[in-house]
């Protein structure tokens, strides 16, 4: 049997599936997907659909889809969750919401 515990289940989920990173010290292993979504943010995001998106409030409505994962949350609650300080109106939101689906970043189940 193996002796798997519950913080190495989450860390096999938080480090990914990429076959490269699995010989990376297991810290390293978890910034490949920080990486990855950085560069893709810096890179893909606007090329995806030819639309220049405003990268810190792109991030914020990824890190609220990330928050809302515990759920099946509506893209109204990720928008009113991401809506602190200054919102991206809703025409935008939608926007972003959809080049992010279109890269895979985020997919409804």
């Amino acid at each position: 049997m193996f002796d798997i515990t519950i913080d190495d289940i989450s860390h096999y989920i938080y480090r990914g599936g990429w076959p490269g990173s699995l010989d990376l010290s297991k810290d390293m292993q978890l910034e490949v997907p920080k990486d990855l979504l950085e560069s893709i943010i810096r890179r893909d995001i606007d090329e995806v659909d030819g639309i220049v998106k405003n990268k810190e409030k792109l991030m914020k409505i990824v890190k609220s889809y990330a928050r809302n994962t515990y759920a099946l949350a509506a893209n109204s609650t990720i928008y009113k969750d991401q809506a602190y300080d200054v919102a991206v109106n809703p025409k935008t939101f939608d926007t972003y919401i959809n080049s992010l689906k279109r890269l895979f970043i985020i997919e409804d189940v």
